[in-house]
Order: structure tokens, then sequence, then C-alpha cells
């Protein structure tokens, strides 16, 4: 009774882990590492967090509620946080937006014992249970499969769990989802995220201080287009914009020295799903630790790629944008066009601290957005997305990422 006495929360509620796996009632493989001064993890919902009070009556608890009472308001699950793991919640409840993966992932099939498959399989059981459930999924499960192969996501901070950048998660987790197998034979792809999530791009590099060295190009894939915010950044097209140039140094053979080149990038193949991740977090070497940049951005509800694609994308899409043009073939992009269907946000003034929240776009009612905090799932309008645009100051949620569609 030592855990419930310093942590509230009851032994049936109690998860406690080590190195090896989850503390259970068979003690023999762990009691060798129970040392003094060993430090453990342990989750689970303290009493006072689960109780519903209403004066004068008698205390419920949540999970004591017929299933129908557990979530009133009959939204969709959140995901109880687990220890600064914001980050992680956001990120999955904006991919479920996306029912392709969504599906893909719900019928996955393990073929294979590779770490990537046990993390697609784990996040299969995980989304089952916010398919299922009327109230708020615990991850524990998942987090452990997940971080058991992305070490970093342990590490602690004063015998807490350290805050990590949405971005880095959604990064290793879409890297995880390539064992998902492909969803159509007619579209380019070796499977889910190389079909759906990645695109193509031209870099063009020149160099500026000599005609003589020859222009070279090169072809690379994208899953995200980042927008860096600098202080002339007044707008979203001026970043994305600028974004996509950059003034290197390298060595310059025909002047055999190094020299400054721009590189110059263009879209020559668009995603069926894209990206935007406004690039807001860098190193402030003095103070040692990743700052945030406030600075206000705004971004579409309707992207239009177009202006950054290739000039020989540009000729093939160009008669898909006439008023006339036929619809987008399934799962692919021909015009250029997109429409935003999840936001994720930061709250705070730096990457260590701060909280982030999952914003989706109704499916069927684009005016009606959910609002993903942690376990507590609300409704917002389309006009209150607006307000992340960095508005509202810096200590109120920041748009971080978009995820946008392609529009129908």
């Amino acid at each position: 009774m030592q855990i419930y006495t310093l942590t509230r929360i009851p032994p049936d509620r109690q998860k406690v882990m080590m190195p090896g796996g989850a503390l259970k009632d068979d003690l023999s493989r762990f009691r060798s590492k129970i040392t003094p001064g060993k430090r453990i993890m342990v989750m689970g919902t303290p009493e006072e967090a689960q109780v519903i009070i209403d004066t004068g009556r008698q205390v419920v608890f949540i999970e004591d509620l017929p299933p129908e009472q557990q979530n009133v308001h009959g939204y969709p699950a959140g995901l109880v946080n687990i220890g600064s793991t914001c980050y992680m919640n956001a990120s999955l409840q904006s991919l479920r937006a996306i029912p392709e993966l969504k599906s893909s992932l719900l019928n996955f099939v393990p073929n294979d014992t590779d770490l990537e498959t046990g993390i697609c399989n784990s996040a299969r059981s995980l989304f089952s249970q916010l398919e299922n459930s009327n109230a708020p999924v615990n991850p524990d499960i998942f987090w452990f499969t997940f971080t058991d192969v992305f070490q970093m996501f342990r590490e602690m901070d004063q015998g807490k769990l350290k805050q990590h950048d949405a971005e880095e998660f959604y990064t290793q987790f879409l890297t995880c989802m390539r064992k998902l197998p492909p969803i159509t034979n007619s579209i380019p792809g070796n499977n889910l995220v190389e079909q759906l999530f990645t695109g193509e791009m031209v870099e063009e590099m020149r160099c500026l201080e000599s005609d003589a060295e020859p222009v070279t190009s090169n072809t690379i894939t994208f899953e995200k287009l980042p927008c860096h915010i600098g202080n002339e950044t007044n707008s979203f097209t001026f970043s994305l914009e600028n974004s996509m140039k950059e003034i290197i140094v390298k060595n310059a053979p025909s002047l055999e020295r190094d020299a400054q080149f721009e590189k110059i990038s263009r879209i020559s193949r668009l995603p069926y799903y894209v990206t935007v991740q406004f690039v807001r977090f860098y190193w402030k070497k003095k103070a040692g630790i990743r700052n945030k940049i406030v600075k206000p951005l705004d971004f579409p509800f309707d992207l239009d790629l177009y202006p950054y694609c290739s000039q020989d994308l540009k000729d093939r899409v160009a008669q898909n944008r006439t008023d006339n043009a036929p619809p987008n073939p399934p799962y692919e992009n021909c015009n250029g066009r997109y429409e935003l269907i999840a936001v994720i946000s930061h709250k705070g003034r730096g990457a260590e601290g701060g909280h982030y929240v999952g914003w989706v776009r109704d499916e069927q009612d684009e005016n009606m957005w959910l609002q993903y905090d942690d376990d507590n799932v609300t409704v917002k309008d389309r006009e209150f997305i607006k307000k992340l645009y960095g508005t509202e100051g810096a200590d109120w949620h920041i748009a971080y990422m978009c995820i946008y569609r392609t529009k129908k």
C-alpha cells in the first residue's frame, strides 16, 4: 500500500513498470532488480481525478457509470495523458482524421516480427479501443511499445517524463506506418505512406559566383513541407515560398574554392495528403534550450500548391484546374488543391514545456471541429480555429502542424 499512500492511485489501477516489462503478481524475474533507491514508473489515475462530485449526493466514479453515461456529449474518445504525453495524444488524434490510415491500421494483420510491425500492431489495438470506447482511453501499452524502439521519448527530468516535440513523434510514427500495405495498385508506392503521404521535389542548385559552374538538379521525396518563420515573414505564402529557397556554401570545382549556391526546390509530384510544419522551435545557444518563435502566422483552410510546382508539373496539371475539369482520380492530386482537416497546436514558450492539442475537422460539417485536449474532447467552430494563427498571444495555442487532404 506504500504506492497508494504516495500517489493516491488505488492498487487495482496501478501499472508498475521497470526495465524488462510490467511488474505483475509474479515477482521472480524482477526481484533481483528491486534495490534501495531503484527508480520505477507508476501509471494510473488517482482517486481524486476520477470522481464526479455533485453536492449533497453520493460520490460516483466514472468507470462505475453505465457506458452511455461515461461520455455524456457523444464525442469521440480522448486519450489519457500518462505523463507529458500530450505531444503523442495530439498527433495520434490528428492522424486518426485520415480514414485510409485508420482503416488500414484497424485491419492490420502482422506478418513479421520486427520492431516496426510491433508498433503497428500496438497502434491497431489502441485505435480499436478509441473506436469502441465511450470513455478516455489509456495509451500506456502503445507508449511502452513505441518507446521501446524510440528510447528518446523515455527521457526523464527530475523524476518526471520530459516533454517532447510533436513533430518528432509524428515523423517516427509515420516511418513505422510504412509497414502498412498499399491501398491500391493504380498509383506508385510500396506501402500506404508512400502512396498517400509522399511527394517528390526537384532541387536545382545554381552557383551565385560563377556562370561557369554547371546548374545541377536532384529529385528527393518529402512527407512534410516546412514553413520557416523569420523577421520578414508576414504571411503563409511568404513563409512557404522562402522555405523553398536556400543559400548554401559548398565547393565550386570551377573556382577551386567554396562559393555561395542558391538552391530552389519545386514540387514534381503532389501527395494525396500533405503536412505543413511551422518551424517555430530553434536552439538558443546561450540559454541551452530550444526556444519558440511566437510570431502570429495565418494558415489557409484551402491550400493551393500549384505556384510551388515545377514547370513540368504545372504544364501537366493546368488542364485540371478549369471549372469543367474532371475530379481527381482516387488517392491522386492532379490540380494542386487541398483542404485543411487537422491542426496540431502548441501552447507555451519553449519546446521543453507547454502543451500540445489536436484539432480535427468533422467529416460531415466543415464548420465543426473537435478539440482533442488529451482526455477532454470538445467542439469548436471554424472561426475559433482561426485563433490558432497566434493572434491570442504567446501563451495561447499556436498552430505547429497542419494536415491537408486533396480537395474533393
